[in-house]
Formats: structure tokens, C-alpha cells, sequence
């Protein structure tokens, strides 16, 4: 290579720059340099054609601009076309924007804590990624002045940042020789190499780019290094759950399903086709997964675990938005989300510690959110306490009805029902025989109320094998029903339209109950039948959620989670859809893409089975022990932390969704 031109001598050493073509001209380029003093100088380059070939003076540089835009060194420089503007990084903690046609400073963008090192520009997102000493990337939205996100992981400062478009990634290189692969889409790492190789005479990488020809990332230290990509191919052990699923959840805005075992695994399902969307390991930490629900309006998770620690999430990308603060290291069991007459949101959690706790679900600072109000609260005098007294073993469930009436049922059998304004027990609910029962099967294991047809009605199911159907309001029992015989009921789901209600037991079986003709009177058994029954799984069914499908009441699917680590969908009278993860996909209206379209024969319920016997009266307070409400201030404490948690996330829905990684050359990793 031979000199062909030369820029005059500046008054700072140059230590970055940048070269493109002028929109304007077809021939003209302009080149960007940047320099130790903050200032960024434009020059034009034109070619002298009576200068011969090989001349020094061949090309002409002539300075059209000179400004200073920084305090410190500028690290890096490059030109936005889609902006017509300079975008710069420095020392000095800012990113600049310059317009390169008005000659002015557009904007700065501030954020980083230290210098700043490294900068790309996303033609295809319109976003910014920039690095620094501080060892975090932040992305920007170039025309606000705070930045989107900010990726955290790196342990030595951020060198260079590169875009791969194509596949969706932000790919980071730190002064350690480490190279991190992120996700546009969620902001998650997906891949960590190292560069093992010792280079001399400085052990460094001084640049990184992608190449989207080759389809392969560029290192440099004294020598360049390819790291050629691979396309994943779908594994289908990546597809479903490898331990036992013991929490399921279900959004109908998105129509996605929300499933979890007992690795930590959160799994966020398609439920139209079966298909995984996005999932995140070690949810809280190596903790078990042991509650899930979602706020009023849907767009966040709520999962609590066996050490009574409670995160809201975004579902849709897996990141943790705030952390509440556990009052105790006992499971969490059960999660309500509340809202008060003053519009006032509250998150309610139950568990092994036998009373709610109230946080407030507000936002503000990146602090932990700690409890506002704990019911029972044992600091009560003793006369006050025995108002709130409520269930005598551990908490295993809990059910809203309004905005007042919190239910909760137990391990000692019992239902209880809460006023959420004044933290009073308004009334104990005991099943027939309660105190005869032996304690494996007393529990309560699930609680529901029906909905709006039945606005009292709660259904209660237990490990004795009954379904127990309770008016709240009159606090009676009105109907019970056996419908296991050897094993005891695990979960219960209702459609929306209060028509077909569906049950599970402990040995994997399923039963589908028609409702649609009960009014919720007392001994009136003819309208309720059992249409279905089926065995669902070779494990206890863990939870059921109902999806709807159409507007037609009764018209959906109930999904199913098990301890035999299965997540199926079926049809009310028990034809199998097929499971979760599955390779073929399926489609509601066809059942030809159903594993199984035959339904299962409707099984006549005996006429000398105990199940559809009268509900016998009890004496009142075998039944019922009212208590006189105590009125006590809602406290609050708004509190919010939002953050990116480390766990790893794995996009299944098609060939498509599967990252792309890199392989360091002559290496197996």
C-alpha cells in the first residue's frame, strides 16, 4: 500500500474516525475525525486527476469544519445517515449528536456513571448502543434523552459494540477478552466467550465487527480471528419441562399460558398452536416456584417461592421488574391482587406464615417493596388479636370476591373468609366432619369462586376427594359432591360463562362437570352432571386453567400441568389437543391436528354413589363463627425496582426464533 494523501497537521492526535459519501454528490466523500481534545473535524476528500496515480498529493483533504464537542477524549466516531448527523462517544461520560448540514450539536445523551468507550448505531431498530468504564451497554431512542435499557454483565469496562441486524443481536466486547451476545428483543445474554488465546505483546482485543456477508464476528489483536456462527436447530428437550410443573397461569389478553416447575423454569406458552414463546431458568434462584398469579390488568407475573420470596416480572420478556420484601423464609402459597374503592392496588400473599401480607403496588424508586400491612398482626392486644384469628395451620390457597372478601383455605380444613378493609375474620367455614378427619385429609387444596352467575358461590376442593360448593353470603354449605374415591382433588377451574366446571385428583385424573342448569339453591343436585371423565396424566395434576374459544359459553380448552412434568390441552369431554411443545402445532378448529379427537365416553355417575347426597346441617358453629369487624388504617409504602435478572432465555417458536452463536475457531465450544 502506497501514501495517497495526507491530512494536515492537527493541533490533537487523532484517535477515531469515520468515512462516507456526501447525499449531494455522487463523488464527493467527507471524513470525521476525532481527537484527545473533544473536537470532531471534517474534512472534504477530493481527487486531484492531474496529480499522477501514485502521488502523495493524489488526494486532496480540505478542513470544512472544526468543533468542539466533548471535555475529554473522543473514543469512538461514527456517521448516522438515517439522521445526517455525527454520533460520537467520550471520556466525558455523553453521547453527542451533531448535524452534519447545520454544523450544530443536536443533543447530548447522558447516562453512564463513567467514560464511555464504544458506540453502534441500529439502522433496522433505530436505537443506540453504547459501552463504557462503567461495564454496562445502554440502549437509546435517539430522539429522547434517557435511555431504554441497560444490559448488565460485563466485569472489566466495555471496549466496542457491534450490531448483528439479521439476527437480532447486540454483541459487547470488555477490556477482559470477553465477548458478550445480547437480545434485541429482550434484552437478555444469550452467549459469553472468552478469547483464551494470550496475545502479545499485549494480552488485549483491540476491535471487534461483524461481518454480514460471511455471517461471522471479527476480532483483532495482532492478528484477526473469525468466529463463524452457527444457526441452533431445535431441540426438543428445549420444548418442554425437564422436572416436575407445579404452577400454571393463564392471560387471556395474550392468550399465552405461564408455566413453571420445580427447577425455577418459566416457561410462556402460544396456547393457539402450542408453541414456546420465551422462557427463563432459575426464577428465584434454587428456590421452587410454589405460587404464580398476574396484576388486575394482566401484564405482569407475580411468582412467589418456598423461601417466601415474591418477583413481578414482565412475562413477555422475562425481566424482573421489583423484588417484595419476604417477612419470613416460609412458602409462599397463594398471590391476590386487590383494588380498593379509592383505586388503590395491593398485592395480597399467603402462605405457611398463616396471615396476608399487604403491599402496596405502586411505582417509585429501585428499592425493594416492603410490606405495608400484615393481617393477622400479632403486636395486637389479645382481645384484638382473637377478632383477626384465623386459620390454626398452613395457609394452601386463596380466592377474591369483590374488592373485600378475601377467602383463604387451609391445611386444618378450614375456609377462611377476610374483610380486606379491616383485616376481621367475618366467618370460619368447616366442612361436615372436620374434626373425625384425619389430617392427610383435611387440606384445602384449591378455592375458587364460580363468577357472576354465582356471584357467592366458592368452590372448595380437598384432599378427602370432595367438591364443596359454599354460599359465602349465607355461609352454608349447599352441595358436596365425591368425586374421587381413592385419591384426593388437587385443582378446580371454572369457564367464564359459569357453565362447565373442571376438576383433577391426585393420580392424574380429570372430570368435567355441566353447572349450566344450577342456580346455586340448596339440595338442588339435578343441575349439576358430570359429562367427562379421563385419565390426563400419569402424575397429580398440579393446576387447570381454562381457555376460551369463542364466544359461545362452554366452548374452550382446559390446560393441564403435572408432577409427571407434562402440560397438555384438552377439550371439556376429554379428546386430547395435544402437549405443550409438542413438533406438529395444533389448531383449535381442526381436529385433525389434535393428538386425539375421539372424546372420551361420558361416564354415568352411580346411583348409589355418596357424592350427590344432601348436604346434612351442621350445628352453627360447626359451621360458622362470626366476628365482629375491626376497622384498622391501610398503610402504604410505594416502592418499585426495576431490573434485569441474570437467568438465560431460549426462543422455541419456530426455526426462525433460535438464536444464532458463535464458535471460536479451532475449538469445540
Amino acid at each position: 500500500m502506497e501514501i495517497c494523501g495526507s491530512i494536515p497537521e492537527l493541533a490533537h492526535t487523532p484517535v477515531c474516525m469515520d468515512c462516507w459519501r456526501r447525499p449531494s454528490s455522487a463523488t464527493e466523500e467527507v471524513l470525521a475525525v476525532g481527537d484527545i481534545g473533544g473536537y470532531v473535524t471534517l474534512f472534504n476528500l477530493a481527487e486531484n486527476a492531474s496529480e499522477p496515480k501514485r502521488s502523495e498529493n493524489r488526494w486532496g483533504l480540505r478542513q470544512v469544519w472544526r468543533q468542539l464537542l466533548h471535555t475529554d477524549w473522543i473514543c469512538q466516531l461514527q456517521y448516522v445517515s438515517e439522521l445526517n448527523s455525527i454520533l460520537t462517544c467520550s471520556l466525558d461520560k455523553r453521547l453527542c449528536l451533531a448535524d452534519v448540514e447545520a454544523r450544530v450539536t443536536v443533543k447530548y445523551l447522558e447516562g453512564h456513571v463513567q467514560g464511555v468507550r464504544a458506540v453502534d448505531w441500529s439502522k433496522a431498530y433505530s436505537f443506540i448502543a453504547s459501552g463504557g468504564l462503567d461495564r454496562n451497554v445502554m440502549l437509546w431512542n435517539p430522539f429522547q434523552l434517557h435511555s431504554m435499557a441497560t444490559l448488565t454483565g460485563h466485569a472489566a469496562a466495555v471496549t466496542h459494540i457491534t450490531i448483528n441486524e439479521r439476527s437480532s443481536q447486540i454483541i459487547s466486547l470488555s477490556a477482559d477478552k470477553v465477548v458478550k451476545v445480547w437480545d434485541i428483543r429482550n434484552n437478555r445474554c444469550l452467549q459469553t466467550l472468552t478469547d483464551k488465546q494470550t496475545h502479545r505483546p499485549e494480552d488485549a482485543l483491540s476491535c471487534l465487527m461483524y461481518d454480514p456477508q460471511q455471517k461471522q464476528l471479527l476480532s483483532g489483536s495482532v492478528l484477526p480471528k473469525a468466529w463463524r456462527a452457527i444457526h441452533l436447530k431445535p431441540d426438543s428437550s428445549l420444548r418442554r419441562h425437564a422436572h416436575p410443573v407445579c404452577q400454571l397461569a393463564y392471560n387471556s389478553v395474550y392468550q399465552e399460558a405461564i408455566s413453571a416447575d420445580e427447577s425455577g423454569l418459566i416457561c410462556v406458552w402460544k396456547v393457539s398452536t402450542g408453541a414456546l414463546r420465551v422462557r427463563w431458568a432459575r426464577a428465584h434462584d434454587d428456590a421452587r416456584i410454589t405460587s404464580m398469579a398476574f396484576d388486575l390488568n394482566f401484564r405482569r407475573l407475580i411468582t412467589g417461592c418456598e423461601n417466601g420470596g415474591v418477583k413481578i416480572w414482565n412475562f413477555s420478556s422475562g425481566e424482573c421488574l421489583k423484588e417484595l420484601q419476604a417477612i419470613s423464609n416460609q412458602e409462599i402459597t397463594g398471590i391476590i391482587c386487590l383494588s380498593t374503592m379509592l383505586k388503590r392496588q395491593y398485592i395480597v400473599t399467603v402462605g405457611w406464615e398463616r396471615c396476608l401480607v399487604f403491599y402496596e403496588d405502586a411505582k417509585c424508586d429501585k428499592r425493594p417493596v416492603a410490606p405495608c400491612r400484615i393481617v393477622p398482626d400479632k403486636r395486637l392486644a389479645q382481645q384484638q388479636a382473637a377478632v383477626h384469628q384465623g386459620h390454626s395451620s398452613d395457609i394452601l390457597t386463596a380466592a377474591m370476591q369483590g374488592n373485600h372478601s378475601l377467602v383463604t383455605g387451609g391445611y386444618d380444613g378450614l375456609i377462611v373468609v377476610w374483610n380486606t378493609d379491616s383485616g376481621a375474620v367475618s366467618a370460619h367455614l368447616a366442612p361436615p366432619g372436620l374434626n373425625h378427619a384425619s389430617l392427610q385429609e383435611r387440606s384445602i387444596e384449591q378455592v375458587i369462586f364460580i363468577g357472576t352467575r354465582l356471584p357467592y358461590v366458592l368452590a372448595a376442593v380437598s384432599a378427602d376427594g370432595f367438591l364443596r360448593l359454599w354460599n359465602v353470603k349465607q355461609v352454608q354449605l349447599v352441595m358436596e359432591v365425591k368425586v374421587s374415591q381413592h385419591s384426593g382433588l388437587t385443582a378446580v377451574c371454572v369457564d367464564p360463562a359459569q357453565t362447565l366446571l373442571v376438576v383433577s385428583d391426585s393420580v392424574g385424573c380429570m372430570y368435567t362437570y355441566n353447572i349450566a342448569a344450577w342456580k346455586g339453591g340448596k339440595g338442588k343436585y339435578q343441575g349439576v352432571q358430570r359429562i367427562a371423565q379421563w385419565e390426563a396424566h400419569k402424575g397429580s395434576i398440579s393446576a387447570l386453567q381454562w381457555v376460551q374459544h369463542g364466544p359461545l359459553p362452554g366452548k374452550g380448552f382446559i390446560t393441564s400441568s403435572s408432577s409427571d412434568k407434562g402440560l397438555c390441552l384438552w377439550s371439556p369431554t376429554g379428546a386430547h389437543v395435544g402437549d405443550f411443545g409438542q413438533t406438529q402445532q395444533w389448531d383449535f378448529d381442526d381436529s385433525a391436528t389434535w393428538r386425539s379427537s375421539v372424546p372420551s365416553p361420558i361416564a354415568a355417575l352411580p346411583s348409589d354413589q355418596p357424592g350427590m347426597q344432601k348436604a346434612a346441617l351442621q350445628h352453627p358453629q360447626d359451621i360458622v363463627q362470626q366476628a365482629d369487624l375491626l376497622d384498622a388504617a391501610m398503610g402504604s409504602l410505594l416502592c418499585e425496582a426495576p431490573r434485569h435478572s441474570d437467568v438465560s432465555s431460549v426462543y422455541s417458536s419456530g426455526d426462525e426464533m433460535l438464536p444464532d452463536c458463535f464458535v471460536e475457531p479451532d475449538t469445540d465450544s
